[in-house]
């Protein structure tokens, strides 16, 4: 039993290795989850993990009940089984076979639906930028421009027919679902454009992105420990939120992985801002790019040091905490005396007695 959960799990992590170029965008459907703020690293490392394993196109690796993977094939199997789909359980079936790893099969129903506008109106725009998410999931798999430049010319077509107002949204937006979303989406539009001008080199290079056209977190010469300096905030806005929504739209993309851990630095957020780019350099093996290898070796530095410091603290702080406490059991003036201290008196008091008893004695006879 050990054995084949050893090899599970070593499967699993060939399996994201060699699909780490795999990437996709917004995507849209009944199990996805809209970010509308940012979420704590924990929570965001546990998602993640949840949809890279989903995605790994394999099907030696055990499926987990309760996972999302299982979810995904669940609703892939009863949607293949349903007589005569309407366009969204298309589109969901769509969805679905994309976060399990194979967009080329879902990019001709996509292209259909949207084509032919098959889709409700307010829904139109969804199927545009799931069919966006297919094209730049191809280009990442086969290095093909081609597929990336259909990702942005499409992804542009979706922005230009977002709904005017929430209330025009599909069925279930709020205003911080529909604001946000619009972020991410055109950030995701300005990565791609990015990307497209860098040519069939964006599918080898690894470097910072820029999702806002200001300042990138973790770029430049001069490199260090966050927090950033206020020159820096003074210039940029805090786009976690948004780098996040990238990054669970795009489980296996190490460029945008790479963003956020920079921006947990510059925010201040020094250990997870290690731990993500420890798992860039170790776990996906990304040693060869100099300059994520230097800021890992400077925030592991320092997040060390940090750790450090809080140990010892937490030790000084329950010595005297102890210290505190035996104070507050024996106030100042009332200590017990030694036990050897004791004991001599009680000897010596003895002795006295006697003596004082043989005294007594010796008055009493003379009278």
């Amino acid at each position: 039993m050990i054995s084949l959960m050893k090899w599970s799990f070593i499967t699993l992590a060939l399996a994201l290795f060699f699909c780490a170029s795999h990437c996709q965008a917004g995507i849209y459907g009944s199990l996805e989850k809209p970010l509308a703020g940012p979420l704590p690293f924990s929570a965001l490392r546990l998602a993640l993990g949840e949809l890279r394993g989903t995605e790994a196109n394999d099907k030696t690796i055990p499926v987990e009940l309760g996972s999302l993977r299982a979810e995904y094939l669940s609703l892939h199997e009863k949607l293949e089984k349903t007589a005569n789909p309407g366009p969204m359980d298309r589109m969901e079936l769509a969805v679905a076979l994309m976060r399990l790893g194979r967009p080329d099969a879902a990019m001709a129903d996509l292209e259909r639906l949207v084509d032919r506008e098959e889709l409700p109106a307010p829904d139109r725009f969804l199927g545009m930028l799931n069919l966006a998410a297919c094209y730049a999931a191809q280009a990442a798999r086969q290095g093909d421009v081609a597929f990336l430049l259909r990702a942005v010319t499409t992804q542009r077509r979706a922005l230009d027919a977002w709904p005017q107002s929430p209330d025009k949204a599909p069925k279930g937006w709020d205003f911080a679902t529909w604001r946000s979303s619009l972020a991410a989406e055109e950030a995701q539009y300005r990565l791609w454009r990015s990307r497209l001008r860098e040519g069939a080199a964006s599918f080898a290079t690894l470097k910072l992105e820029d999702l806002r056209g200001g300042p990138v977190p973790g770029a430049g010469k001069q490199y260090s420990a966050g927090p950033a300096s206020p020159a820096f905030w003074r210039e940029a806005t805090d786009d976690l939120a948004t780098v996040q929504q990238l990054v669970l739209w795009n489980p296996t993309d190490n460029r945008l992985y790479w963003l956020y851990g920079e921006w947990l630095n510059a925010r201040g957020e020094i250990i997870p801002a290690r731990a993500v780019l420890e798992e860039l350099v170790d776990a996906r093996r990304l040693r060869n790019f100099p300059d994520l290898v230097s800021h890992w070796q400077i925030l592991r530095t320092a997040a060390e040091a940090s750790q450090a410091a809080a140990k010892d603290q937490s030790a000084q702080s329950e010595a005297n905490t102890s210290s505190g406490g035996e104070s507050e059991k024996t106030p100042a003036g009332l200590e017990l005396p030694n036990w050897r201290t004791l004991v001599v008196g009680l000897c010596l008091g003895v002795v006295l007695c006697f003596l004082g008893q043989m005294q007594w004695r010796s008055l009493t006879r003379r009278r």
